[in-house]
């Protein structure tokens, strides 16, 4: 088994440079990397397939995050299959890096607690915990500020979580039988901000991969955070070839202004399916629908999430 955790090692050293590639500009390479170099000392993840392992690498580094765990994303053999399970609180981290929201947190409503609820002209929630003993679960909810502060909620019963539940391969997981409140909180927060989910590629990236993790029916046995965080070791990654400066170009001819042309539709991330529909009235970057429905029904116009900052000053 040894032998096994050093060819994964070295495996994931000799496709540094690759995976280094899929991540995002301020992310950690090394870090990241490290954390993986460690992780094959555990035995549960010596026993999944160098394939898994390096895809599952690549996948972290998709998602923008160095974290193994709370905040970040959890690693789970499926059998032999290694498989990255993204956290709520990576949800709402790229929630809000794509400028739909400013926070966003979850809580489970039990007996006993004093909770109430409207919608309408007026929304209000009031959750009140018992500060005796709780009894069983009766709702969930998620409550996020949107980039102007006014806030807003979404509310879910447990018979409305379960049916959710019941659709997923994992539903008799231990993600879902040991940690009930946890998938309940993804879950309600999935459905909350589900009219962003378009509003950035890194968004669309981490619920996608969320997507495809929970349509697997596997025991969930997350893998202990790695020492090598704490002790901040990292691996050698090649550095990016620097390509040679231009040269600096002549003043051109005064011509008639022009906006940037939009985006190629095309050009969506392989493996996630492209939620741009939508041009944006300002500067032409492509936006989804339901960005472009928000704008126009505020603004008057379809306008990306910065143009929208630039109507709000």
């Amino acid at each position: 088994m040894e032998n096994k955790g050093n060819e994964l090692a070295v495996m994931l050293s000799e496709h540094s440079k690759e995976i280094a590639a899929l991540a995002p500009e301020y992310l950690n390479k090394n870090r990241m990397l490290s954390i993986f170099l460690e992780a094959v000392n555990n035995p549960k993840i010596r026993a999944c397939t160098k394939t898994s392992v390096l895809k599952s690498a690549k996948r972290m580094a998709e998602l923008g995050t160095e974290i193994v765990g709370a905040g970040g994303a959890w690693l789970v053999p499926y059998g032999n299959e290694l498989t990255v399970i993204p956290d709520w609180r990576l949800i709402v981290k790229k929630a809000r890096e794509a400028g739909v929201i400013t926070h966003a947190t979850a809580e489970v409503v039990y007996e006993g607690d004093t909770f109430s609820y409207e919608r309408g002209m007026n929304p209000n929630l009031v959750h009140k915990p018992s500060l005796s003993k709780r009894g069983k679960p009766i709702a969930v909810y998620c409550v996020y500020t949107l980039p102007d502060g006014s806030k807003d909620f979404t509310v879910m019963l447990t018979d409305e979580v379960e049916v959710i539940r019941g659709k997923s391969k994992a539903k008799n997981a231990m993600a879902w039988t040991d940690f009930w409140g946890e998938m309940a909180k993804k879950t309600v927060i999935r459905r909350g901000l589900k009219p962003f989910e378009g509003a950035s590629p890194e968004f669309a990236k981490v619920i996608s991969a969320d997507n495809d993790a929970m349509k697997m029916d596997f025991d969930l046995e997350p893998i202990a955070e790695p020492q090598a965080i704490k002790k901040e070791k990292v691996i050698d990654v090649q550095p990016e070839e620097q390509s040679e400066p231009e040269p600096e170009a002549t003043e051109p001819e005064p011509t008639q202004e022009k906006k940037p042309a939009p985006k190629k539709k095309e050009q969506a991330d392989e493996g996630v399916d492209n939620p741009f529909v939508e041009d944006c009235e300002d500067c032409g970057d492509q936006i989804s629908s339901r960005v472009a429905e928000f704008s126009q029904s505020k603004y008057g116009k379809k306008l990306c999430m910065k143009c929208q900052k630039k109507q709000d000053k």
